[in-house]
């Protein structure tokens, strides 16, 4: 999840910041997790999606360890992220394939960590803006629990009721275990993207 840094960036460079090996991981991850949700509803479609999650997992790492981060990278990863998540989820909705607790709440996250992130990116200026650990947790936790209700689901059709139950139950918990850290990076979006007034003048 972004947050800004003293740490000073070149300004946006075409040729430097967008033909880098990150931004390309993001897109294929995004494409990838885009086509598995069309058939999310069938063990190929769970894995494409699973495996287009990983890939958006490893970019930023990748973008750290090769020094390709960049502000276009953050903001192209952070919206194919919350415009994957999204159709994610209205697949799962639409088919019934987890509880509409969990959907509404990852929803809401989202939504505010969207709009609150794209503030922050476009008035980074010169200072970079870096994923907040709590958000990365919080992502990779919310994707195995839907990744987990989906399993259980796909064992449901195959008439495996006991193997689906642990499944939804573990995707219980592991959602039950992001909430502290979705919280937690959600309010560190509001904090840095509305700062109070009284926190400005000092």
């Amino acid at each position: 999840m972004p947050i800004k840094s003293r740490e000073k960036i070149p300004r946006f460079n075409p040729r430097t910041d967008i033909p880098t090996i990150p931004n390309a991981m993001s897109i294929a991850g995004a494409v990838l997790a885009w086509r598995g949700a069309k058939h999310i509803d069938t063990a190929a479609g769970i894995a494409q999606v699973a495996a287009g999650r990983f890939i958006d997992v490893l970019d930023g790492i990748v973008a750290r360890k090769t020094g390709q981060t960049s502000n276009f990278g953050a903001l192209l990863d952070a919206g194919l992220d919350k415009a994957v998540t999204a159709i994610i989820l209205y697949e799962i909705k639409s088919k019934n394939l987890a509880p509409t607790e969990i959907i509404a709440a990852i929803t809401a996250f989202n939504g505010i960590n969207a709009v609150a992130s794209a503030k922050m990116i476009v008035e980074a200026g010169d200072e970079t803006v870096r994923p907040e650990v709590s958000g990365k947790l919080a992502l990779a936790l919310e994707t195995s629990s839907l990744l987990a209700h989906l399993v259980g689901s796909r064992l449901e059709t195959t008439g495996q009721s006991q193997l689906a139950r642990v499944a939804r139950g573990i995707g219980n918990l592991a959602f039950a275990v992001s909430l502290p850290f979705a919280v937690k990076s959600t309010a560190s979006y509001i904090k840095r993207a509305w700062p109070s007034k009284r926190r400005n003048d000092k």
